[in-house]
């Protein structure tokens, strides 16, 4: 995973998480509000979401004890969240 960036689309990821935190690159998430409007703002209060789960499946650091190892442990996490935004 390393030099890798993924993508996810989802509701949010929780930035804290301790398997995810590492991989967390604000620069490049997103937050596609149902208003139409995007913001660069990420959502830190997300604590189950199904965004954060997908994204542990793909990026987990692994070797800390807790949870799994990613796919792509060692890889940067875009993270593109939405609040339910549907054309």
């Amino acid at each position: 995973g390393a030099g890798v960036v993924i993508g996810i689309v989802d509701d949010s990821v929780q930035w804290t998480h301790e398997d995810l935190s590492p991989a967390n690159n604000a620069n490049l998430s997103r937050y596609f509000r149902s208003n139409g409007t995007v913001t660069t703002a990420i959502d830190t209060t997300a604590s189950r979401s199904h965004g954060t789960s997908v994204a542990g499946v793909a990026l987990a650091r692994g070797g800390n004890g807790i949870g799994i190892t990613g796919a792509a442990a060692g890889a940067t996490l875009a993270a593109l969240s939405t609040d339910g935004y549907s054309a």
